[in-house]
């Protein structure tokens, strides 16, 4: 019987940990329990964030294949396999680099939500939006929403780094005391 203060997540966890417990020692795949079960312990709050990046991939794959249809281009499943695994390997190392940064500074400043991944997430779900969008305009080019909505994500894309490039030189400029600019004779 659960405690009723425990969370589904805690009991699945429980289970999960018990499962792997018994099967690393009774099977030669032990290994691949534990490390199954660590991916699962670490990736686990951010679940959700991963989700949304693999069906906004999935659907940039799906509108990619229907506009190179549109346009005539020859489907190679090689290149959708190179283009997928370039994606998705870049995508992963930024999500485990990002993390491993994020779980260091809730540590050390003792924060419990992951702002840096939501941040990285939102990125990369725009930068798939706009790809998803210029192919929808490949796709169905009569349709003026998809044009204005480019725009729109163009120009909020520009705010965002405008405004981040000006966070950064305020930050180093205040480091030097406003120094950074000028050369020393």
């Amino acid at each position: 019987m659960t405690r009723s203060n425990d969370t589904i997540l805690d009991i699945l966890f429980s289970i999960t940990k018990n499962f792997t417990t018994y099967y690393s020692k009774s099977t030669p795949f032990g290994f691949l329990f534990q490390f199954l079960f660590f991916l699962t312990t670490i990736f686990s709050p951010i679940y959700l964030n991963i989700i949304f990046i693999f069906c906004v991939l999935i659907a940039d794959v799906a509108l990619g294949v229907a506009a190179s249809i549109k346009k005539g281009v020859k489907f190679e499943s090689r290149k959708l396999k190179k283009g997928l695994v370039h994606k998705l390997a870049f995508y992963g190392i930024i999500i485990v680099s990002f993390l491993g940064l994020e779980l260091v500074l809730m540590k050390m400043l003792q924060y419990k939500t992951y702002y840096i991944i939501g941040v990285i997430t939102t990125m990369i779900g725009f930068y798939e939006l706009t790809s998803i969008v210029e192919k929808m305009m490949i796709i169905e080019p009569n349709i003026k929403v998809f044009n204005r909505l480019l725009k729109w994500i163009k120009k909020t894309d520009e705010k965002i780094e405008t405004n981040i490039d000006n966070k950064i030189d305020k930050l180093f400029d205040n480091e030097d005391g406003g120094n950074s600019n000028k050369i020393e004779e």
